[in-house]
């Protein structure tokens, strides 16, 4: 675990963008899944001007689902639980913007 502000002296990394405790790992992941969250990286910044990294999908998605009401027990693999998402989505009300 790190926490640069415990670190004494000037740091010259990338700006500490965390508040709570992190780690650095490294994940495989498959080419279709980067060029995915490449677009929509690219997408959600000619859309609104934000930058939005590949990490912070990834992490965004990690804690929904970990607020999620979703019992994950029981799932037995990747496959699982991409259908136990599908079908919690088909069950999902959609928000509509309020006019």
């Amino acid at each position: 675990m790190s926490d640069e502000s415990e670190k004494s002296g000037s740091w010259t990394g990338r700006p500490v963008t965390h508040m709570e405790g992190w780690s650095r790992v490294t994940i495989v992941l498959l080419n279709r899944q980067i060029v995915y969250l490449d677009r929509l990286s690219a997408d959600i910044r000619a859309r609104t001007g934000a930058v939005v990294k590949r990490t912070e999908i990834i992490r965004a998605l990690i804690d929904s689902l970990a607020e999620s009401s979703l019992d994950l027990a029981s799932i037995e693999g990747e496959d699982d639980l991409r259908r136990l998402l599908r079908e919690s989505s088909e069950r999902a009300p959609v928000d509509t913007p309020s006019k």
